[in-house]
């Protein structure tokens, strides 16, 4: 066992640690040169360069160029995401994960940009898209046991598509929308359309 900050931490757990360390460098390192000069730019001795450590560590935690390009495209999201449990996300959770969400996507606007843009970073975004309307689902299904099976998936689609990066990018980088203002709006809207379902029982055709 070893004493790091006055917590007994174990031996594996300190070794996971610096792994996920070593991979955020290696990670941001990869992101810098993507903003600087695109995909095509980024080269496992530039990153090993820009990460100050060994051209073999870079290879022995990201062993081809797709996964050192979606290392560097999953930042983004997870701090808002942690900071509201899993057990705690309902609909009505979503007026404080919304503006909590939005900041720190817009915080990390270089690499939302480049998950708008680039191969990977859209491969990345359709999975998270996907991912992020099962859980709404489930959640909807918890909830609103009134709304039936198929009007939740279509909900469900449409409340994803809200909460996303494009929504921001639109409503605050083309309309010139306050963040906060405009991430605000959106947990309303969605909420809203929560209520107008439950109302109706569904979505009217």
């Amino acid at each position: 066992m070893k004493t790091v900050d006055s917590e007994v931490v174990g031996v594996g757990d300190l070794r996971s640690a610096q792994l996920a360390v070593t991979r955020h460098r290696i990670a941001r390192a990869v992101l810098e040169i993507l903003v600087e000069d695109g995909p095509g730019g980024v080269s496992f001795p530039l990153v090993a360069e820009r990460a100050e450590m060994s051209l073999r560590t870079v290879y022995r935690h990201f062993p081809n160029k797709d996964e050192l390009l979606a290392a560097a495209m999953a930042a983004g999201g997870e701090g808002a995401t942690a900071r509201i449990p899993a057990g705690d996300r309902s609909v009505a959770s979503m007026t404080r994960f919304v503006p909590l969400l939005w900041r720190e996507l817009h915080d990390n606007i270089d690499v939302i940009r480049l998950q708008h843009t680039t191969n990977a970073g859209i491969e990345l975004r359709r999975q998270r898209m996907i991912e992020r309307r099962e859980e709404i689902v489930s959640t909807l299904g918890r909830d609103e046991p009134g709304i039936g099976e198929t009007d939740r998936f279509q909900l469900a689609s449409l409340l994803t598509c809200l909460v996303g990066s494009a929504t921001m990018l639109d409503l605050v980088e083309q309309l010139g929308v306050p963040l906060d203002e405009a991430a605000h709006t959106i947990a309303f809207t969605m909420a809203a359309a929560v209520e107008a379902a439950r109302r109706q029982g569904g979505i009217p055709t």
